[in-house]
């Protein structure tokens, strides 16, 4: 894992800031290890930071359990029991951090993900799902039972939970990305060119621009960059116009240029 991808989000407000700046202490070259996440308005503690020293700001696993029932399931298993009753594919139970997380559902292939999710733990637990494969319209859900209300100590602690949640679902996300990457330039650079006779080149009166490869499968394979220029995944079309993406690639952020001639001649 990379070490941005290294954060331990700390339930630490804004007035700890200098005592926790001061146990922290700092690294060799005399920057802090404690960074701020603007975002999420929490401080983290970078990889080189040594724990033992603000041990008392690690969140605690307990804070969950002020936000309780006094009856009913748990909030997290319930709402995760009704997102899979409606076809969500979860690997793992739903994000409660107030933010949007999308999510693969049943019927859904190769990199599509048809479902969207939004839950929150403060007041009473509640949020709202939509399958796409269902519905257009989001369902709200609320959940059972009767609830203890946070104090202000177990939200920070709870905040800083669901954020090192999130965190490390990205950097597991990121880590796929990247190791996708790798592989689409590796099978990239062993493809030969496409060629003029493609069906599907044919059948839209697109000529053959630089870049455009054949795979074994006779598909049209076009690279999708990034801003650097680093291929980062591509796109595989069959003779007949059927479109595939590369499981796990990244999407966002990635073009290809049909005609870079006109494109430098512009500049």
């Amino acid at each position: 894992m990379k070490e941005q991808q290294k954060r331990t989000y700390l339930a630490a407000e804004q007035h700890h800031y200098n005592d926790l700046i001061k146990a922290a202490g700092s690294l060799s070259d005399g920057s802090s290890p404690i960074q701020l996440d603007p975002d999420r308005s929490l401080f983290y503690a970078t990889s080189k930071a040594d724990l033992s020293k603000i041990k008392k700001w690690i969140p605690s696993p307990d804070a969950t359990k002020t936000v309780s029932t006094v009856s009913g399931a748990d909030p997290v298993n319930e709402f995760e029991s009704v997102l899979r009753a409606n076809g969500f594919l979860l690997d793992g139970p739903p994000v409660m951090d107030g933010k949007r997380h999308r999510c693969a559902v049943e019927g859904d292939k190769g990199t599509q993900v048809g479902g969207a999710y939004t839950g929150y733990l403060d007041g009473h637990p509640a949020g709202w799902y939509l399958n796409f494969r269902q519905t257009n319209d989001p369902i709200k859900w609320k959940a059972t039972g009767k609830f203890v209300e946070a104090d202000k100590k177990s939200q920070i602690h709870l905040k800083a939970i669901n954020a090192q949640k999130h965190y490390e679902r990205e950097a597991v996300h990121q880590h796929k990305q990247d190791h996708a990457a790798q592989r689409c330039r590796q099978v990239y650079d062993l493809l030969p060119p496409a060629s003029e006779d493609h069906q599907y080149l044919k059948n839209k009166g697109v000529k053959v621009y630089p870049g455009l490869k054949i795979d074994k499968k006779n598909r049209l394979v076009i690279p999708l960059t990034d801003e650097h220029g680093h291929i980062r995944s591509f796109s595989r079309i069959s003779p007949n116009g059927f479109k595939q993406l590369k499981k796990n690639g990244q999407k966002i952020g990635c073009y290809y240029v049909l005609n870079q001639d006109n494109l430098k001649s512009n500049e």
